[in-house]
C-alpha cells in the first residue's frame, strides 16, 4: 500500500538503516488528498448516491440473481464504504429502500431483520455499468419508438416519438480498442476497488456494444460517455489516466467526427 501511495505522489518512503523496516512520510498532495477525503465524507447526498451504487452491486455479488441475503451484512463487504468509512446502519437501510421504492430490489421482512434480493431491472442497472440515479433517470419515455436499421431519410406520419437507428457505414473498432486498453490499463490507474471494478465494467459495456452485429450509435455513445465519467471520477490526476482519456476522445472523433 505504502509503495502504491508513493507512486500515486500521496507519500515519502524512507528506508531505515540497520533493517527492513520503512518509515512513511504524507507529501503535500497527500495531505491534501487525506483532506479531500474527509470533507468528501460529511457530504450527505454524495454518501447517499454512492450508497445505492455499491449496495446495488453487493447484492447481485452476494445473492446472485435469485437469493435474498441478509441486510446487515452489507457491514462484512469492505466495497460497503465511503471515502475509506464504512456505511452506517441507517444509511444502509435508507439506500436499500430507495433501490426497493424503485423497483431494484426486493425486501422481505423477517424475525430476524429484513432480507433483501435484486430485481430482474436492478440486475439490468448493474450490468450496464452506470450509476443507479443515470438508470432510474435514462427511463424510456412513453411514446411509439421504431426502430429502423439501414434507412435514410426515414419519416413516420404524426408519431412524436421516433427514434431512428442508421447503421451504414459506421466503423467502432476504435472505440473497441479503447475499452479494450482501459480494461488492460485499470489496475494499474490507482483507483480505489470499488472504482476500478466500475471502470472494467464500463469498459467491457462499451466494448460490447462496438462489437455488436448491427451497432447502434446512440448506446455506443451513451457506453463511452459513462466510461470516460467513471475515468475522470478517480480524482487524482496520472500521466496513465490522462493517457487514456485523451485515447478515448481521439477513439470518440475517429469514429463520430470531431
Amino acid at each position: 500500500m505504502a509503495l502504491r501511495l508513493k507512486r500515486l505522489g500521496l507519500v515519502r518512503v524512507v528506508e531505515t538503516f540497520g533493517g527492513p523496516d520503512s518509515e512513511v512520510y504524507p507529501t503535500d498532495d497527500g495531505v491534501l488528498e487525506a483532506r479531500r477525503l474527509l470533507d468528501l465524507r460529511t457530504d450527505t447526498v454524495a454518501r447517499f448516491r454512492h450508497a445505492c451504487d455499491v449496495l446495488l452491486a453487493w447484492v447481485l455479488r452476494t445473492g446472485g440473481r435469485d437469493s435474498a441475503v441478509a441486510a446487515l451484512s452489507y457491514a462484512e463487504d469492505p466495497q460497503c464504504s465511503f471515502a475509506g468509512d464504512l456505511l452506517t446502519e441507517d444509511e444502509a437501510l435508507g439506500a436499500l429502500g430507495y433501490l426497493s421504492d424503485n423497483g431494484l430490489v426486493l425486501i422481505h421482512p423477517t424475525d430476524n431483520g429484513a432480507m433483501v434480493q435484486i430485481t430482474a431491472a436492478g440486475t439490468r442497472c448493474v450490468l450496464a455499468g452506470g450509476s443507479v440515479n443515470d438508470h432510474l433517470t435514462h427511463q424510456p419515455n412513453v411514446g411509439d419508438t421504431y426502430n429502423i436499421n439501414n434507412s435514410q431519410g426515414f419519416v413516420v406520419g404524426s408519431q412524436q416519438h421516433v427514434v431512428q437507428n442508421n447503421h451504414i457505414g459506421l466503423d467502432a473498432s476504435k472505440l473497441m480498442e479503447f475499452a479494450q486498453m482501459v480494461r488492460q490499463f485499470a489496475p494499474t490507474l490507482g483507483a480505489a476497488g470499488d472504482q476500478r471494478d466500475q471502470i472494467i465494467t464500463d469498459a467491457e459495456v462499451l466494448e460490447e456494444a462496438a462489437t455488436a452485429d448491427q451497432p447502434e450509435p446512440g448506446r455506443i455513445r451513451a457506453a463511452y460517455e459513462q466510461l470516460q465519467t467513471t475515468l475522470t471520477a478517480i480524482g487524482t490526476a496520472t500521466p496513465g489516466l490522462a493517457m487514456l482519456v485523451q485515447a478515448g476522445q481521439s477513439a470518440f472523433e475517429a469514429v463520430f467526427g470531431g
